[in-house]
């Protein structure tokens, strides 16, 4: 080997060497937390440390107290952090006592660097209160994949800031869970406890979901159905209560707690415990089950979710027995209330269609659709549990009678004698007083209990729109749904006013369908197809496009019967993601570098070995 050889693989070593070097600093360098602020949140039996949330926008630090401020004492918990408010200082152990919603001027002192901003103390002891304690680097890896399952800790507060008995640090597991909700900034999970338990007076179960109803700025439309069909005559419905979430101290959101679908003997009647639970849905989301599945109706498949059966599930005897479901529903020729009757519970159904159409479910027998069987063959299938209502109640702006698409299922239920019997005395007798006590004072008692959280869920994740709107306003926007849809309802299950259809095309790659909308009275406008507020200063800020013949209709035009409706501008505010993305810069330039250094080093490599061989 000569001397420029020699010096060629000298450099070549020091590259490698200083190559390794950056590569190995860029992926376990991880700048040390900043020092956080921590208070202390203590009642008259517990305590629970608290770290305030940041908001960008109004350079302001929310203190979120899951107790109420009666009933407990807040203490400044930092000792690296030196904090001034309303000019006194604070040190650790010092009480902290502002008056609530009222923001107060504050000095922040970390080391050399010194900020202003504001303090602004919220409390939120309207419902009980999950404390989920965990390590940073998990929740931020359950917040990127879905699938990963997080150990943690979990203790369970009441507004008075008792810890509920049996509820101190107990282990459990976490995990992301959903479908579009998972692709929002605030996520649903999957609670799973060490072992099977009662929360918050709920039936005994291991497996809990956490629903973050991020597209519903109500945060009531889940809990408003759920109650609902609680009372109806299926087998099983999931219970929901709200819980304010921390994790680590750090307020999350506004959650509904409820039961996991899941075959159970606890959370369904022990008679008659399902043998197999199915879930129609999309392919896409059916087949990532990784379950059993096959063809249904339309673009849809079913899945065969869970099995008790003792022994291998004998799948060929299912796949015949929704062949069969399939095919009477299907049927050119209507069948008989005994078809009807051989192949599925008439009553379940009708109590699944008539909450569909109560709250107005645009997702109706396209997803979330769960059934179940008792036995086996020859097969006979029950509708429920009841599921995923958070775009119900015109929150999508669809006007819906699901029975007026043909091409559906729940078409062919309602012409059946006994199906349609069914579903008038499920509506005169539950749905409508239902609807009326809603109206009364249901949507105004539970808008009130949760009132102090949905404000600190609006200001946590920056819902401009519904920081802008108050409870008031929420509930007479819900009102005025169900005030439009009892009066189509009235008229719909009398049969005593003509139906006329147009067909609203919904653009949602998801619903991969489309939505058969209602007008019941001649002369209506485009606004009153849709459950929505129309600004008499703004009536133009939707536009319509009739795809049978190009013509454009405002909200105040009058389209003819029959036309297919879509939309084609709107100037609707949606909610924006806010979340910091300094995490997410910081790991790309490692990224970058890494890439940008390994190249290098794979060329250097690569032209060495070619001259060597050269020589």
């Amino acid at each position: 080997m000569n001397q420029n050889q020699k010096s060629t693989f000298r450099l070549l070593a020091l590259l490698m060497l200083l190559s390794l070097v950056m590569v190995v600093g860029c992926l376990i360098y991880a700048p040390s937390r900043e020092p956080t602020m921590q208070f202390i949140a203590r009642s008259a039996s517990s305590a629970i440390e608290l770290e305030p949330y940041y908001s960008s926008q109004d350079n302001t630090y929310y203190l979120f107290v899951p107790f109420r401020p009666d009933q407990c004492q807040l203490t400044f918990n930092s000792e690296d952090v030196q904090l001034v408010v309303d000019d006194k200082p604070l040190s650790k152990g010092d009480p902290l006592s502002l008056r609530a919603d009222a923001p107060r001027p504050m000095v922040i002192g970390r080391g050399q660097s010194v900020d202003s901003s504001r303090l602004c103390v919220k409390y939120i002891a309207d419902v009980p209160t999950m404390d989920v304690r965990l390590s940073n680097k998990v929740l931020q890896r359950i917040d990127r994949d879905r699938e990963y399952i997080g150990y943690a800790t979990m203790s369970l507060y009441s507004p008075e800031g008792k810890l509920q008995e049996g509820w101190h640090t107990r282990n459990v597991t976490l995990k992301g869970r959903g479908n579009s909700t998972w692709w929002n900034p605030k996520k649903p999970f999957l609670l799973n406890l060490d072992r099977a338990d009662t929360l918050l007076g709920m039936a005994e179960g291991q497996k809990w979901v956490l629903l973050a109803n991020a597209f519903d700025f109500s945060n009531l439309r889940n809990k408003i159905v759920l109650d609902f069909a609680g009372g109806l005559g299926m087998q099983w419905n999931p219970s929901g209560r709200f819980v304010n979430l921390f994790f680590n101290g750090q307020y999350y959101g506004l959650y509904l707690l409820t039961e996991k679908i899941e075959l159970s003997e606890t959370r369904l009647n022990p008679e008659r415990v399902p043998t197999y639970l199915f879930l129609n849905d999309i392919e896409e989301t059916v087949r990532k089950a990784g379950k059993p599945s096959y063809p249904f109706t339309g673009d849809q498949y079913v899945g065969v979710m869970e099995a008790r059966a003792a022994g291998d599930v004998p799948l060929d005897s299912i796949k015949e027995g929704l062949d069969q479901f399939k095919r009477i529903l299907l049927s050119p020729k209507h069948p008989t209330d005994s078809e009807l009757a051989s192949v599925m519970d008439i009553e379940s159904w009708a109590c699944k269609y008539l909450t569909d159409e109560l709250f107005l479910n645009g997702d109706v027998w396209r997803r979330s659709n769960f059934f179940y069987s008792l036995g086996y063959a020859p097969y006979k299938f029950y509708s429920g549990p009841v599921w995923d209502y958070d775009l119900a109640m015109a929150s999508t702006h669809e006007e819906i009678l699901a029975e007026s698409d043909h091409l559906m299922p729940i078409y062919t239920m309602c012409q059946s004698k006994a199906f349609q019997h069914v579903s008038d005395s499920i509506y005169y007798h539950y749905g409508r007083p239902y609807a009326v006590w809603l109206l009364d004072h249901g949507l105004d008692s539970l808008a009130q209990t949760i009132e102090q959280s949905a404000t600190a869920n609006a200001i946590r994740w920056r819902h401009d729109d519904a920081l802008q709107t108050t409870s008031t306003s929420t509930v007479d926007t819900l009102k005025r749904f169900f005030q439009q849809r009892i009066r189509l309802l009235d008229n719909y299950f009398s049969r005593t006013q003509p139906m006329q259809f147009v067909t609203l095309e919904s653009t949602d790659p998801g619903l991969k369908g489309f939505y058969s909308t209602v007008l019941y009275h001649q002369g209506s406008k485009v606004s009153d197809y849709l459950a929505i507020t129309v600004d008499s200063n703004n009536d133009n800020s939707w536009m319509w496009e009739d795809s049978t013949d190009g013509h454009y209709y405002t909200l105040d035009s009058v389209p003819p019967p029959g036309c297919r409706l879509n939309i084609v501008s709107s100037t609707g505010d949606q909610a924006t993601d806010t979340q910091d993305t300094f995490q997410l810069r910081k790991w790309l330039m490692r990224i970058v570098i890494f890439i940008f250094f390994s190249i290098s080093f794979f060329c250097i490599v690569v032209y060495e070995i070619r001259k060597y061989k050269r020589t």
